[in-house]
């Protein structure tokens, strides 16, 4: 419908008489934006319901989560998932006090690959290892991709990047 140049009005009461796909890709949602989707049409497939001009937000995601208005700058917009109610996570460790208490080790997977790392907890309280937090040691250091909760007794791989000059 986008090709054919329709417009958003007519987009729209598709969208509504007939719905949304079940479930588009985020990769998916960039291609219908370059193809000429407007933000209105694209709130409309991301919730799967009808939206004005302006949009209707916030929005409900699901029971839990809520979809603010977008924040936007050129061409990108970022729409912020707000959750409704705190998590309670209950007692857990960051990565120096485990480091100290030695209930967690970081490994290098296979060879040494780059971009990842095993991190095993040991200890008896999750791990919460921050994005951006620096891990020393194996073959280079490596700074944290993203935050990550590591469960008691788990073995998980953990994206990391490299932070050593001229590697």
């Amino acid at each position: 419908m986008l090709k054919a140049n329709v417009g958003e009005e007519v987009v729209l009461a598709y969208l509504a008489r007939e719905g949304a796909p079940a479930a588009l890709t985020a990769d998916e949602m960039v291609d219908l934006k370059k193809a000429g989707a407007t933000p209105a049409i694209l709130l409309a497939l991301l919730g799967g319901r009808k939206a004005g001009a302006d949009g209707d937000f916030p929005f409900d995601l699901d029971k839990d989560h809520q979809v603010a208005k977008p924040v936007t700058h050129k061409l990108m917009a970022v729409y912020p998932i707000l959750r409704k109610a705190p998590t309670m996570v209950g007692a857990y460790l960051t990565l120096e006090e485990a480091t100290q208490q030695k209930s967690i080790t970081v490994q290098e997977k296979g060879g040494g690959s780059v971009p990842v790392v095993v991190v095993v907890n040991s200890g008896r309280l999750p791990v919460y290892i921050s994005a951006g937090e620096i891990i020393i040691g194996g073959k280079q250091d490596r700074v944290v991709a993203h935050d990550i909760l590591v469960k008691p007794g788990v073995e998980v791989t953990v994206d990391v990047r490299c932070v050593e000059q001229g590697r």
